[in-house]
């Protein structure tokens, strides 16, 4: 008779969530748009970039947009190429947005993995640091095929995380130096906080 009940309740529960449009996830997307029905399910860049991404004058969805901007959840600042290091090893950081086109990015796929390309063709790089602290930097592509190379490859999820495709840690803005620029991005173990979240901004 309890089980009955309880199933009765949860059912009712949902009806109302459902109806009242409330969210069972408290982490909610910009203008109260959910992250995703299933919060740790991967998904594709290009399908987030669409449903969470920038609307269009009447709200509807925009085709894949062909670059876009990355903004840091906790700092809301853009992740930036530097541009005065436009070689193999250039920095990459956290800067305030300001529509610089070092702060924008392509995203080229395979399957459901990501290559983001800085504004000099350099992609985003994890260097070989199986440690929490690897340094991001760029570096010139090196194809899809070799596993090796995986560090230049990432993987998005509905969360807001975008994690290495070599060793699964976060994309991770250094919450010490937040709000500075430039602020420090690493790789560091997934842990759920907000400076190892993202969201995708207009190019």
């Amino acid at each position: 008779m309890r089980l009955m009940a309880f199933v009765v309740f949860t059912a009712a529960a949902v009806a109302f969530l459902s109806v009242s449009g409330a969210s069972a996830d408290p982490r909610s997307g910009d203008q109260g748009r959910p992250i995703a029905p299933l919060e740790r399910n991967e998904i594709s860049f290009a399908e987030f970039a669409a449903r969470f991404g920038p609307k269009g004058p009447k709200g509807e969805i925009p085709p894949r947009p062909e670059r876009v901007t990355l903004i840091n959840r906790w700092s809301s600042e853009c992740l930036d190429a530097n541009p005065t290091q436009s070689w193999d090893g250039g920095q990459v950081y956290l800067w305030s947005c300001n529509g610089a086109e070092w702060q924008k990015w392509e995203f080229p796929m395979l399957d459901d993995r990501i290559s983001f390309r800085a504004y000099d063709g350099l992609a985003l790089d994890a260097v070989l640091n199986d440690n929490n602290g690897s340094a991001i930097t760029r570096y010139h592509w090196r194809g899809w095929s070799d596993g090796g190379h995986w560090n230049q490859q990432w993987k998005f999820y509905s969360t807001g995380e975008i994690k290495s495709a070599w060793n699964g840690r976060c994309l991770d803005g250094d919450p010490a130096q937040a709000f500075n620029n430039p602020q420090r991005v690493w790789l560091w173990e997934c842990n759920g906080e907000e400076w190892q979240k993202w969201r995708v901004g207009p190019a």
